[in-house]
């Protein structure tokens, strides 16, 4: 019985990763387009700028 309960596990496991992926992703890409300000894009930027000043 573990051996069936242990495929079922890594795959639920797979789906979680997948949506927080995709909630990570959708938050970034409607913050980059200025719908939500969060300040993560910002601060990202503020870093590579500050990285790579001539870039």
């Amino acid at each position: 019985m573990t051996r069936l309960n242990k495929p079922k596990s890594n795959l639920a496991w797979l789906w979680i990763l997948v949506v927080v992926l995709v909630i990570v992703g959708l938050v970034l890409a409607l913050e980059y387009y200025n719908v939500i300000h969060l300040g993560f894009v910002q601060s990202v930027l503020e870093l590579l700028r500050w990285v790579r000043p001539n870039g």
